[in-house]
């Protein structure tokens, strides 16, 4: 949840006040906070119940190619269609999205030790 709310509040940030020094901090911040999801994503995709190892990890890999491919054409597009302001409220709206859903990387294993 803390990578998702940081990733939010960078790029919020650096949306909100428009200057060189808060785009830096916030595109920094914004990339601190998505690096933080994929090892817990990869983790968590390798042990879910039911699937043979490395299934998981394997598919989540994938996903993640396919998001790294496909993200920078989805805010270009809403940048050449709106602004680029908008454009980049794709990364706002990414890590509020991921704070809501950040419930599934729940450690399985420490919640049921309890």
């Amino acid at each position: 949840r803390a990578g998702g709310v940081l990733a939010a509040a960078g790029m919020g940030g650096a949306l909100a006040v428009p200057s060189i020094a808060t785009a830096l901090i916030g595109f920094a911040l914004a990339g601190l906070g998505f690096a933080t999801l994929v090892p817990a994503a990869m983790h968590t995709a390798d042990e879910l119940p039911g699937l043979p190892p490395g299934t998981g990890l394997t598919v989540v890999s994938w996903l993640l190619r396919g998001g790294l491919l496909l993200s920078p054409l989805l805010v270009g597009l809403v940048a050449d269609l709106v602004s680029l302001r908008a454009g980049l409220l794709s990364v706002v709206l990414a890590g509020l999205v991921t704070v809501v859903f950040a419930r599934a990387l729940v450690d399985r294993e420490h919640v049921q030790s309890r």
